[in-house]
């Protein structure tokens, strides 16, 4: 093993520069960063105090051995990516033996492992088995799984119409439906692939304790804020929520609003919910649980977090940390 200095470049004197190039004594904050010369890469993560420092695009970090810059190479991850949503033609649908079937044509789309139906339909709990072949009228079919699909509207818990599949090619996919959704409520398809990635967060700023407050709609309703604070120039990409709560099934709305800036106070950053629903019914298994928000804005320092409680009990949170992709 043997230690490097990772520098980023605060201030530097035009005079070195312009005689010598960069000059590590003239660097404002170093790091030492182990690497190991048996490995075919060696990498480190940037951390919230490079991050905070350092100029947004990162053009200011230098490595150096000893008074010998080392080239770099700067890679950032992603959650994953998601293609083009396609329209996809529902086929031959009725009913066998009590339970809705139909046939999708998947022919304009090369590659998917999502279909998303539209349903005229509340209050249900089913499953969707998924059999991709590559003719309309062939015998030959591949099972693909089962998805189970639910709309809770009474319980306030919101609902899931998306069938996830292994990633397929198949022209054709036939579907066939327990017994709880009717024919002539299933109105439309759309078909799209998603790659999942597994990925790696950091925690950054931090966030104060939950308070309650009353809303002024509906009568009766309150909310839980939460303020939080992010060093300047950190790219917070999500909020993770702790919940404590000894009850099982929940879903909350949940807004992020910048708060006390030259921008200006209330400008909203996200708007999205949490849930955790853990259901069966008549044989189907509903397990369910998200409790983050991503942000779709950067360099935001202080915010706060509100969650809507509606007239239900507030949730015992717990540890509400921003995060950025590592």
């Amino acid at each position: 093993m043997r230690a490097i200095r990772a520098c980023i470049v605060v201030a530097v004197l035009a005079s070195a520069l312009a005689a010598t190039g960069p000059v590590v004594s003239y660097f404002a904050r170093t790091r030492e960063i182990a690497t190991n010369p048996q490995l075919p890469t060696n990498f480190f993560a940037l951390d919230e105090e490079i991050l905070q420092y350092a100029r947004p695009d990162l053009s200011d970090l230098r490595i150096y051995n000893g008074d010998i810059q080392v080239p770099y190479a700067l890679a950032a991850q992603s959650v994953g990516g998601r293609s083009a949503e396609h329209d996809a033609k529902i086929l031959n649908l009725g009913a066998v033996g009590g339970n809705t079937e139909f046939d999708l044509d998947l022919s304009e789309t090369v590659q998917y492992n999502h279909i998303r139906l539209t349903l005229d339909a509340k209050d249900f709990l089913v499953t969707a088995r998924v059999q991709g072949k590559d003719t309309l009228a062939g015998a030959r079919s591949v099972d693909l799984g089962v998805s189970t699909l639910y709309d809770f509207s009474r319980e306030s818990l919101g609902s899931n119409t998306t069938l996830r599949l292994p990633t397929a090619s198949f022209r054709y996919l036939h579907v066939r439906l327990t017994t709880g959704i009717r024919p002539q409520q299933i109105k439309s398809a759309v078909v799209y692939s998603r790659e999942e990635k597994k990925t790696y967060w950091t925690n950054l700023g931090s966030c104060g304790a939950p308070r309650q407050m009353p809303t002024a709609e509906p009568q009766g309703s309150s909310a839980t804020a939460i303020d939080c604070e992010v060093p300047a120039n950190l790219p917070v990409e999500r909020i993770v929520f702790t919940v404590t709560d000894s009850r099982v099934n929940f879903q909350r709305s949940v807004q992020v609003a910048e708060t006390d800036t030259a921008r200006g106070k209330g400008l909203l950053l996200a708007s999205d919910s949490i849930r955790r629903v853990q259901i069966t019914r008549g044989g189907a298994v509903v397990n369910d649980e998200r409790l983050f928000v991503t942000v779709a804005r950067q360099g935001v320092e202080h915010f706060t977090v509100t969650v809507a409680n509606g007239d239900d009990p507030p949730l015992a949170l717990g540890k509400i940390q921003p995060q950025a992709i590592e």
